[in-house]
């Protein structure tokens, strides 16, 4: 036994003499801010004894079973090294006094060196507008009593890179910081920081994370040509950030896999014009994110670019819009044409062997992954991110209302979901062929509804009709689906032509026969009735199943429910005049025997019930006949 370790087998020896005659208080040590702590740290250990005072005991601390190494009742370390580490116990004695404390638990004080920040991003760091997403920040091996500080990227006029505090850092207390909905520019490199204790102690930074976030319509887009994501080495190359306006306060920027953000205004590996970057001879080195810059500091459109030596895969710069079609080639630079007989990969699936292209006729959401090609011979190319966006669509709302009387002003309303910003609109009315085929013809004064509002100020006769919209954006131009169908319906006190009923009501029964006549002051049979029904249909009379035209009148043999709808007349130049909305509506008889049908369904499995269902019968016919 060594004879520094004499003093501490002295005491033990004497605390279990004393604990054959009486109790003795109870020691704990205590460490702040942690038992695991880094170089440079400040550190406190305290020795507290259960039930007394501070004042009334002298204490003696010993390390690693060593001689005492302080006596007070907290030590601090203001800059902790490897050195101070090891396993510390505290004892007591009372001063004036024969009393003695226990022995402390050993507690292991463990110095390493400077802490590292860890950064990770969940679920992923590629996003398409309005994902969520979450930056998590950790202090590698060290959980408890630490603040966070979060960062982006910045790069100065000499591409030097720099690390500029988020306005709200504070908002990633814990050590996550989310986004619940992803905007165009919180596209960025991120990096965080950790402190903790006073004075404070701080981590290095954190590794660096990108976020790259896509929409379905930018401001402004990042314009390749080539138009795709992977190039040849020792091409040239070209980056152009397009906007509505031709505007150039665009700049392009980029991140490389060494991690270096650069400008290319200023830079060796490329030249700007305006809003154009060029590089003229491709190398590996040029593989990296690319994006479109503003003057004031906002990120839109990045593409993840890759410059290879072999072969390649062609795939699309934008993302895909669901409906449209994919085609996928594999090229490689040394043959003639470049076009390989390939593999393609989803994934790391096998999707198609041995073909010249890939296609998907109707792209989907399931669609989104990671492609590549693959050649027996020539290896495989690298891996491209392809992301399938959703449709927008536009939706078209009347104010104040769609049934108008001659002269009143009315607006239609154009919308794009989600969307507010820098779309034109076109406006189409909806029109039917001999086939009673629907088609959409675009109005000639579309342009007046820029804005997205198409108004009318004095609502003319002829107005009548059935309206929808489209709205697009960009150079790369994208394209919303036709909006909701929006009827208006004008009527006046004296149209040229008048819709004459027969029988004279608006609602009929089924079953029935309905005429339908457009009358006008010279009994012209220049007049067609034509009708815009429930299931959103527009339908000639004289070339439909529904009815037979003779003349101006048009028949209905035999009427439905799917007959409702509203019904005007139409005019060989195509004006239309005297909507009336028409309903249909079954007759109490067919109302009774659907009813029967129903309850005799239920009569096979429950036949007790024949006699009320009877007597509800007798009820209905007496009920009619009075």
């Amino acid at each position: 036994m060594e004879l520094r370790q004499l003093p501490l087998v002295l005491l033990l020896i004497s605390n279990i003499h004393s604990e054959q005659t009486e109790e003795r208080p109870k020691v704990k040590v205590s460490i702040k801010p942690d038992q695991h702590v880094f170089r440079g740290e400040t550190v406190t250990l305290r020795c507290d004894i259960d039930g007394e005072g501070v004042t009334s005991w002298k204490y003696s601390w010993y390390k690693d079973g060593s001689d005492s190494v302080f006596s007070d009742q907290e030590h601090t370390f203001s800059s902790v090294t490897e050195s101070d580490a090891g396993k510390y116990s505290c004892y007591g004695a009372e001063r004036g006094g024969s009393r003695t404390s226990n022995i402390s638990d050993e507690v292991t004080l463990t110095v390493s060196d400077r802490p590292q920040t860890v950064l990770s991003v969940s679920p992923q760091k590629w996003l398409t507008e309005g994902d969520p997403v979450t930056l998590i920040c950790e202090v590698k091996g060290s959980s408890t009593g630490w603040t966070f500080s979060w960062y982006t990227l910045t790069a100065s006029s000499d591409n030097s890179n720099h690390y500029q505090l988020l306005s709200d850092s504070s908002r990633g207390a814990g050590g996550n910081y989310t986004v619940s909905s992803a905007a165009l520019n919180h596209t960025g490199v991120y990096v965080c920081t950790a402190e903790r204790g006073k004075p404070a102690y701080n981590t290095t930074y954190s590794n660096k994370q990108l976020l790259w976030v896509t929409g379905v319509s930018p401001p402004v887009y990042l314009v390749i040509s080539p138009s795709r994501t992977q190039h040849f080495t020792l091409v040239s190359l070209s980056l152009s950030c397009e906007d509505q306006s031709n505007s150039d306060r665009w700049r392009v920027r980029r991140y490389t896999d060494n991690e270096q953000l650069e400008d290319c205004s200023s830079s060796s590996w490329g030249s700007q014009t305006g809003s154009k970057c060029t590089i003229s001879s491709t190398v590996p080195s040029h593989t990296g994110v690319y994006w479109c810059r503003s003057e004031s500091g906002e990120n839109y459109h990045p593409v993840n670019i890759t410059v290879h030596i072999g072969v390649i895969l062609e795939s699309p710069v934008h993302p895909v819009t669901e409906g449209d079609s994919l085609t996928l080639h594999c090229l490689y630079p040394y043959t003639s044409p470049p076009i390989l007989r390939a593999d393609f990969y989803k994934d790391g699936s096998l999707i198609q062997s041995q073909t010249t292209e890939m296609i998907i006729s109707t792209v989907s959401k399931s669609h989104e992954g990671f492609y590549y090609c693959k050649h027996p011979e020539k290896e495989e190319s690298p891996k491209s991110w392809i992301s399938v966006r959703d449709k927008l669509r536009a939706v078209l709302s009347v104010s104040p209302q769609k049934w108008l009387t001659e002269g009143d002003p009315v607006t239609l309303i154009c919308e794009v979901k989600g969307s507010s910003t820098g779309w034109t609109f076109s406006w189409f009315t909806l029109t039917a062929s001999s086939g009673n085929s629907n088609h959409y013809q675009l109005l000639s004064d579309s342009s007046r509804g820029a804005g997205g509002n198409y108004t009318v100020s004095s609502a003319a006769l002829n107005h009548t009709g059935v309206y929808v919209c489209r709205a697009e954006r960009g150079k790369s131009v994208y394209i919303t689906t036709y909006s909701n169908k929006q009827p208006l319906w004008v009527t006046g006190v004296s149209p040229p032509v008048s819709l004459i009923i027969s029988p004279s009501r608006t609602q009929h029964f089924t079953s029935v026969s309905l005429s339908l006549s457009c009358e006008d002051q010279s009994n012209s049979d220049r007049w067609r009735v034509r009708r815009y029904t429930d299931n959103e249909q527009l339908e000639d009379c004289s070339s439909s199943l529904w009815g037979s035209q003779t003349g101006s009148k048009c028949t209905i043999n035999s009427t439905r429910t799917s007959d409702t709808g509203v019904y005007w007349c139409q005019s060989e130049s195509g004006e239309n005049y005297h909507p009336v909305n028409i309903t249909v509506q079954p007759s109490h008889s067919e109302s009774q025997i659907s009813v029967l049908h129903t309850l005799s369904s239920v009569l096979t499995v429950c036949p007790y019930l024949l006699v009320t269902v009877v007597l509800i019968f007798k009820c209905c016919r007496m009920r009619d006949s009075t």
